[in-house]
């Protein structure tokens, strides 16, 4: 049986999401960032990123997590495993934002998103941003922990919002048959050879 899109999106290993997202960029970026609806949620996402941002370099947070991450063996919070918590469609609207996605690194016990500065990521997934542990809290006066979660818990519901936007566009776009510029080749057609999935199939039967 073919994997559907939400599959495909949501379930694929880290490389095959990965590539998906900068596939979906460099196909259909354009068409995507010609609808007005997605520009204001990323006018918003940004503002609200900047909020969160101010929060975590007030409190010290990108430091202390990037080197609890290199100090302990399994990597703390920001470990391995959490690399996997990002899905294409979370890397697909980064790259939307004009947010850079690339790996840091290609092993080691922290996550692979994780840089010099902290997460590379400008839009992070729920986990990331929403848990807090005892030495960050410890470390962060009650006012300004209070910032944070509001903050944060603002630009969760507006990643949600984006999330729920682009969903439809991409699950429609077997069915739509949507084609490139200039050329008559389908969805299905373009992504073919992508990361050797064969993405979009409409198909979901044997």
């Amino acid at each position: 049986m073919h994997p559907t899109t939400i599959d495909l999106l949501y379930g694929s290993s880290l490389s095959g999401k990965f590539q998906l997202a900068h596939r979906l960029f460099a196909e259909f970026g354009a068409q995507f960032l010609s609808l007005a609806a997605l520009q204001d949620h990323l006018i918003t996402l940004r503002r609200l990123q900047d909020d969160v941002h101010r929060c975590m370099a007030e409190s010290g947070m990108p430091a202390v997590c990037r080197n609890c991450a290199r100090s302990n063996a399994t990597g703390g919070c920001c470990s391995h495993a959490m690399t996997d918590e990002n899905d294409a469609v979370l890397l697909l609207f980064n790259l939307l934002a004009g947010a850079p996605v690339e790996l840091q690194r290609n092993e080691g016990a922290e996550c692979l998103f994780l840089g010099e500065e902290g997460c590379s990521l400008q839009f992070k997934p729920y986990f990331c941003l929403n848990y807090l542990c005892r030495r960050l809290r410890h470390l962060t006066s009650p006012a300004l922990l209070g910032r944070l979660e509001r903050a944060s818990g603002l630009l969760l519901q507006e990643q949600y919002a984006v999330e729920q936007l682009l969903l439809p566009l991409l699950d429609g776009l077997p069915q739509n048959g949507c084609q490139r510029a200039g050329k008559n080749a389908t969805v299905k057609d373009d992504f073919q050879e992508s990361s050797g999935l064969s993405f979009f199939q409409t198909a979901t039967t044997p």
